[in-house]
């Protein structure tokens, strides 16, 4: 688990990293340091549900501590005709102090049912974290797939813009019919319309990875394209599913859950039982009397008699809490599962895409030599249409690539790995 050691010292050098510019070209592990170490409202909810629990357990514990209270007490009397003191003034100073010795479980089941939900609350703040940082991968990836696309579309919209110019020509010669030139004319227009949506899908790309990482004012101009191993041994289903189902946060905090759940209803039960105090109290009167003491000890036991039925009520409410702790923590573990299955499957069918499009794209690029040797002689004219096939080739490839580095980053947090794990170092990848 990730403690808040790590965490506080990320926090301790954040500032250092917030002065700083992001890089150019920014890498993706760049990005998860700074997203690690940036202010985030869902990452500051996680942070406040557990400052929450912490204090819930602070106040439990001083319920059962010990109590020291100073008294003042000033007042005037009319002696009793008997009394001997016949002075007005019964002014006291009283320091009392009062513990709770014992009461039969009920303290002990609270402050566990407590710890239990700061261990559940450590869990989904780590959670939380994780799929923050996922959400950076995939907005880094979206960043990346708009580049290459928009490359792609402006090599598309060129190549019909000069097959419309060369037909043009041709029109004027009278080659080319009114309705051809007007085909060529729309598909180029198209072509024009869609490379400005990919131009904007550029800049909104990177105006949510900016967002994303806490610099709104500065999107990141350039992006290395990180190295992906998609050639190495998957891991079995059976593997990653026996540590995800050990190991995962979220199934991690449903069992902290049902623990604190069960505590609670032991408390529930043990509500009604006897409680024995301790209290002690020394005073200083102005006024004595024959009943004033100096000095108090005693011992103060407590049998409840009849609460009216908020026990059962109580009991009840605290069954049906377990009762939805259990089914939760029942479908937690079966999406994990299910995520588990799809996730593996999902890798190895994307190491098979990329061992196709490999070869796809080792195609495309013997094809495209042969049709710029035949340009070259004027024997053939679709070079162009050969370098938009090699480009869809390798978009293709790319997003399969990045898809591939999402879904391992996905099963990593599974597994209740850091997502991080899945780069080899820091600077690792090459410029779109």
């Amino acid at each position: 688990m990730f403690r808040s050691g790590i965490t506080s010292l990320l926090l301790l050098i954040a500032g250092t990293v917030q002065a700083e510019a992001l890089p150019v070209p920014l890498t993706l592990p760049y990005a998860i340091q700074v997203a690690e170490m940036q202010s985030n409202p869902a990452l500051q909810l996680a942070d406040s549900k557990l400052d929450r629990v912490n204090a819930r357990k602070e106040q439990l514990l001083s319920e059962s501590g010990l109590n020291i209270t100073a008294i003042a007490h000033l007042r005037a009397v009319e002696p009793s005709d008997f009394s001997i003191n016949r002075t007005n003034n019964d002014s006291r100073a009283q320091l009392q102090a009062k513990k709770r010795l014992y009461d039969f479980g009920y303290t002990e089941a609270r402050e566990s049912a407590a710890q239990s939900d700061i261990e559940s609350q450590q869990w989904l703040t780590v959670d939380a974290r994780q799929k923050h940082l996922l959400g950076i991968i995939d907005k880094f990836n979206a960043v990346l797939v708009a580049d290459k696309g928009y490359v792609l579309k402006n090599e598309e919209m060129t190549l019909a813009f000069l097959r419309y110019d060369k037909a043009r020509d041709r029109h004027e010669l009278g080659t080319v019919s009114d309705i051809d030139l007007m085909e060529l004319e729309n598909g180029y227009r198209v072509l024009l319309q869609e490379r400005k949506v990919m131009e904007q899908k550029q800049r909104l790309t990177r105006k949510s990875l900016a967002l994303a990482l806490n610099r709104p004012d500065e999107p990141p101009s350039k992006l290395y394209e990180p190295e992906v191993v998609w050639e190495k041994e998957l891991p079995s289903l059976d593997a990653v599913l026996e540590k995800a189902l050990s190991s995962n946060p979220s199934l991690q905090a449903a069992r902290e859950a049902l623990n604190s759940a069960n505590r609670k209803l032991e408390a529930a039960q043990a509500k009604d039982n006897p409680v024995l105090h301790g209290e002690m109290s020394v005073a200083d009167y102005h006024r004595e009397t024959g009943s004033t003491h100096k000095a108090i000890a005693g011992l103060i036991l407590e049998i409840p008699l009849y609460t009216g039925g908020k026990n059962t009520s109580d009991v009840a409410l605290a069954r049906a809490s377990l009762r939805e702790a259990q089914a939760n923590l029942r479908l937690i573990e079966l999406a994990v599962r299910e995520s588990v299955m799809e996730l593996v499957l999902r890798l190895e069918t994307l190491k098979a895409d990329m061992q196709a499009q490999q070869v796809s794209e080792e195609y495309g690029e013997l094809y495209m030599d042969k049709n710029r040797a035949l340009y070259e002689l004027e024997v053939a004219s679709d070079f162009g249409d050969a370098v938009v096939r090699v480009s869809k080739v390798i978009l293709k490839k790319l997003q399969t690539k990045l898809d591939f580095l999402a879904t391992e980053a996905q099963l990593a947090a599974l597994q209740g790995q850091a997502v991080t794990d899945i780069f080899t170092t820091v600077d690792n990848g090459k410029t779109k």
